[in-house]
């Protein structure tokens, strides 16, 4: 019986897990499971030759994103070509 009860607790638990918030954080949280989640920031077309990116997902570096996001999608690489020319 006892073993019943600390399930029923977790699984209290776990259901009841508050979803992460974040000052000033504009992009959106999504629950994957009961303990992860995945963030997602924003991006405005402006026209069809230009977007604005406006939030980064939480914890990505600036540099970071830009080298492994922005550059393929410029440039491309040996396996993909340049998504915006």
């Amino acid at each position: 019986m006892g073993f019943v009860s600390i399930n029923t607790r977790i699984c209290f638990f776990f259901d009841n897990f508050q979803e992460p918030s974040f000052k000033n954080f504009t992009g959106t949280v999504e629950r994957v499971d009961a303990t992860r989640f995945v963030t997602n920031g924003e991006v405005s077309i402006i026209d069809d030759n230009s977007f604005e990116i406006t939030e980064l997902p939480i914890r990505t570096w600036t540099q970071a994103y830009k080298e492994n996001v922005l550059e393929p999608m410029l440039q491309g690489t040996e396996k993909t070509p340049a998504l915006i020319t």
